[in-house]
């Protein structure tokens, strides 16, 4: 063998190394996502103690269950650190030429905070529903939403990992003139007329 060839077996040798490590750590990362799921669906619920038999027991929402109300950026922000960024694998543009776009500072698009929050809620029903829920969650919710953020056209479209473009384009409404106002020739108002 060559001084060549060893040095170019080495080199191989430490990228399959790096490449190893790097699968470790994504393991890891999985394997504690899986163990918060599995943390959920295992919370047993609560039981009533009060001594009445004939009432049945109450049940309370496990740990960390989707709040109501509006987003809560405390609880959002390490969830999507969990179960978005520090887990989903995908090829991203650094330049803002290609299909993938992220903002790094997600948190600041109404959009993504949005699509997120509903996301967490959804996640946890379908961890504490079961393995064939946590499927559908992520065929019919998590790749959807995620594919609508990542888009060239969606919320992070003017994004890229090292820059945050903080100007929005919202689908504007203009308010009707009274000219434009349903009139009684308008097909709806003529059928709210007859209803």
């Amino acid at each position: 063998m060559t001084t060549n060839e060893i040095a170019e077996l080495r080199a191989t040798l430490a990228a399959m190394q790096d490449q190893l490590a790097r699968v470790s750590d994504s393991t890891t990362l999985h394997a504690q996502a899986l163990d918060s799921l599995e943390r959920l669906a295992d919370t047993p619920p609560a039981i009533d103690n009060s001594g009445d038999e004939t009432e049945p027991a109450t049940e309370t929402p496990p740990a960390g269950a989707a709040e109501a109300g509006p987003p809560d950026l405390a609880v959002l922000i390490p969830w999507v650190e969990a179960n978005v960024s520090g887990w989903c694998e995908r090829k991203l543009s650094s330049s803002g030429q290609g299909d993938v776009r992220w903002c790094t500072r997600w948190y600041e698009h109404p959009e993504a905070i949005t699509r997120f929050w509903v996301l967490r809620s959804v996640q946890i029903a379908a961890a504490i529903e079961g393995p064939e829920a946590v499927s559908a969650y992520l065929r019919d919710h998590f790749d959807h939403h995620l594919g609508v953020l990542i888009a060239p056209t969606g919320p992070f479209n003017r994004c890229t990992t090292d820059l945050h473009e903080p100007q929005r384009r919202y689908l504007d409404t203009a308010a009707p003139t009274d000219d434009q106002r349903p009139g009684p020739t308008d097909r709806h108002a003529t059928e709210r007329d007859q209803t």
